[in-house]
């Protein structure tokens, strides 16, 4: 009987810790998934064609900030420069972390892939980039 009890109440925890996950994973659904794919292509579109300064309309205050068009310009043109010409670009997923929603993509350069790693916040700003 002893055992019962635990096993219920045991029961009983789990079902509102779980219920208590999904309130918070339906606020973080909140987030435009598809509006910031499309806006992560875009932007990657944008470093393609030497379009920094309309690619940090992108950014949030803090990273606009951080990494104005003149030093975005650096950080893509070293990327060319070390792995040659950009020749394509492919969604891989997304998913969310710390209440961001990242966004993945390959990009293929003539010698190298790297992966565009994307972040967004809840007003679809790009809150992090990073390409590794």
């Amino acid at each position: 009987m002893k055992n019962y009890i635990t096993i219920s109440m045991l029961l009983l925890f789990t079902l509102l810790i779980s219920a208590c996950n999904n309130n918070v994973n339906q606020e973080i659904t909140n987030i435009d998934e598809e509006e910031n794919i499309i806006i992560a292509e875009s932007f990657i579109d944008l470093l393609v064609e030497g379009d920094f300064e309309e690619a940090t309309f992108y950014f949030d205050e803090k990273k606009a900030t951080e990494l104005p068009p003149e030093q975005l310009e650096v950080v893509w043109l070293g990327a060319v420069q070390q792995f040659g010409d950009f020749t394509s670009k492919e969604y891989e997923g997304s998913e969310i972390y710390e209440g961001n929603q990242v966004v993945y993509f390959t990009g293929q350069f003539e010698s190298e892939e790297l992966q565009f790693i994307i972040s967004f916040d809840e007003h679809n700003n790009i809150v992090d980039f990073y390409m590794v």
